[in-house]
Protein backbone atom coordinates (compact mmCIF):
# COMPACT_ATOMS: atom_id res chain seq x y z
CA UNK A 1 0.00 0.00 0.00
CA UNK A 2 1.32 3.45 -0.92
CA UNK A 3 2.00 6.30 1.44
CA UNK A 4 -1.15 8.15 2.51
CA UNK A 5 -1.31 11.68 1.15
CA UNK A 6 -3.00 14.12 3.52
CA UNK A 7 -5.65 16.04 1.57
CA UNK A 8 -6.71 18.14 4.58
CA UNK A 9 -7.28 21.76 3.58
CA UNK A 10 -7.15 21.08 -0.15
CA UNK A 11 -9.91 22.28 -2.46
CA UNK A 12 -11.51 20.06 -5.11
CA UNK A 13 -14.11 22.02 -7.06
CA UNK A 14 -16.56 23.33 -4.46
CA UNK A 15 -15.33 20.92 -1.76
CA UNK A 16 -12.69 21.60 0.90
CA UNK A 17 -11.30 18.58 2.73
CA UNK A 18 -11.73 18.86 6.51
CA UNK A 19 -9.83 15.68 7.34
CA UNK A 20 -9.71 11.89 7.24
CA UNK A 21 -13.05 10.49 8.41
CA UNK A 22 -11.30 7.40 9.74
CA UNK A 23 -13.43 5.26 7.44
CA UNK A 24 -12.71 3.25 4.33
CA UNK A 25 -15.01 2.12 1.55
CA UNK A 26 -15.43 -1.53 0.56
CA UNK A 27 -12.34 -1.31 -1.68
CA UNK A 28 -10.24 0.11 1.17
CA UNK A 29 -10.09 3.68 -0.15
CA UNK A 30 -9.75 6.49 2.37
CA UNK A 31 -12.95 8.45 2.96
CA UNK A 32 -12.57 12.16 3.67
CA UNK A 33 -14.86 14.57 5.53
CA UNK A 34 -15.50 17.52 3.23
CA UNK A 35 -17.48 20.74 3.30
CA UNK A 36 -19.03 22.28 0.22
CA UNK A 37 -19.13 26.00 -0.56
CA UNK A 38 -22.90 25.81 0.04
CA UNK A 39 -22.24 24.69 3.65
CA UNK A 40 -23.25 21.03 3.35
CA UNK A 41 -20.90 18.31 4.61
CA UNK A 42 -20.18 15.08 2.76
CA UNK A 43 -17.84 12.10 2.81
CA UNK A 44 -15.87 11.45 -0.38
CA UNK A 45 -13.11 8.97 -1.31
CA UNK A 46 -9.62 10.03 -2.35
CA UNK A 47 -10.12 8.79 -5.90
CA UNK A 48 -13.34 10.70 -6.40
CA UNK A 49 -11.73 13.90 -5.16
CA UNK A 50 -8.47 13.67 -7.08
CA UNK A 51 -10.08 12.47 -10.33
CA UNK A 52 -12.65 15.28 -10.32
CA UNK A 53 -15.51 12.76 -10.23
CA UNK A 54 -17.05 14.55 -7.24
CA UNK A 55 -16.80 18.36 -7.17
CA UNK A 56 -19.62 19.30 -4.80
CA UNK A 57 -22.04 17.85 -2.24
CA UNK A 58 -24.58 17.51 -5.03
CA UNK A 59 -25.92 21.04 -4.86
CA UNK A 60 -24.72 21.69 -8.42
CA UNK A 61 -26.84 18.83 -9.75
CA UNK A 62 -29.69 19.05 -7.27
CA UNK A 63 -29.90 17.03 -4.08
CA UNK A 64 -28.82 13.48 -4.80
CA UNK A 65 -27.68 12.31 -1.37
CA UNK A 66 -25.52 9.50 -2.70
CA UNK A 67 -27.84 8.33 -5.46
CA UNK A 68 -26.89 7.88 -9.08
CA UNK A 69 -23.93 5.57 -8.49
CA UNK A 70 -21.68 8.23 -6.98
CA UNK A 71 -19.43 7.41 -4.10
CA UNK A 72 -20.64 10.16 -1.84
CA UNK A 73 -21.38 8.07 1.22
CA UNK A 74 -23.74 10.47 2.85
CA UNK A 75 -24.80 14.02 2.37
CA UNK A 76 -26.37 15.94 5.21
CA UNK A 77 -29.09 17.88 3.42
CA UNK A 78 -31.24 20.58 4.92
CA UNK A 79 -34.13 19.07 2.97
CA UNK A 80 -34.13 16.05 5.31
CA UNK A 81 -33.11 13.41 2.78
Amino acid sequence: MGKKVDLTGQRFGMLVVLGDSGGRNSAGAIVWDCICDCGEKSKVTTGNLTSGQIKSCGCRKGRHCGSGGTEVWETHCNSGC
